[in-house]
């Protein structure tokens, strides 16, 4: 479960997402004023929709085998 905070003080996107044994963090992942959201070179997505949505993709760096793209919606 990811949650988006976008308030004076903090612009963060938190939480994690699990793939089989691995755990993709999204700890530190900075929420931009236009709705791109980046992590450094590993995570980088879009809200949409008024940011009822997102999607985005986990780049693993070995190779696109290691890659992960995600989305969801606003629960």
């Amino acid at each position: 479960m990811l949650t988006a905070n976008y308030t004076a003080g903090d612009k963060s996107l938190t939480g994690s997402l699990v793939r089989g044994s691995s755990t993709l963090d999204f700890a530190n992942t900075v929420i931009n004023p236009n709705g791109s959201f980046s992590k450094g070179t590993t995570i980088s997505g879009q809200f949409y929709n008024n940011a009822n949505a997102l999607a985005g993709v986990y780049k693993a760096g070995a190779g696109a085998q290691g890659d992960v793209a995600f989305g969801g919606a606003r629960q």
